[in-house]
């Protein structure tokens, strides 16, 4: 079995850059195919207006780099993703978990804990995941 991993741009942050490259913060979500079922790692950045809401950060994101697009582009049926595998839960890794209905989704015990409770400054790293639409 082979399997590939399918990086999905699904925006970026034009006034912040990488230290090292210079280059535009981009964000992604990333898709493990050619296994039974894909398998979603990081859900990416909530939209535009969460984004600016939450954080006070820009982001650019056009049509083609809304994350049901980028899924709908490579065949993916959110839907029908049984596993999403969250690195970490800082805003811009764990914002379109809805997409997933029926998954179950998977992160370090440690890393839930520090996200209900992260130290003060750590605090803007998780706020966008503070949503009212989040409910367990």
């Amino acid at each position: 079995m082979t399997l590939t991993v399918v990086p999905l741009l699904v925006g970026t942050a034009p006034d912040e850059r990488i230290a090292l490259t210079g280059d535009l913060l981009p964000f992604f979500i990333f898709v493990v195919l050619g296994g039974r079922q894909p398998v979603v790692v990081d859900t990416g950045t909530p939209g535009q207006e969460e984004v600016k809401r939450r954080n006070g950060m820009r982001l650019v994101r056009d049509e083609a780099q809304e994350p049901l697009a980028t899924l709908q582009a490579i065949d993916v049926d959110p839907s029908e993703v049984e596993l999403v595998v969250q690195t970490h839960l800082h805003w811009d890794h764990c914002g379109n978990g809805a997409l997933f209905p029926n998954a179950e989704f998977l992160v370090q015990k440690e890393e839930l804990r520090y996200a209900v409770a992260p130290a003060e400054g750590d605090r803007e790293l998780f706020n966008a995941n503070r949503s009212e639409e989040h409910t367990s």
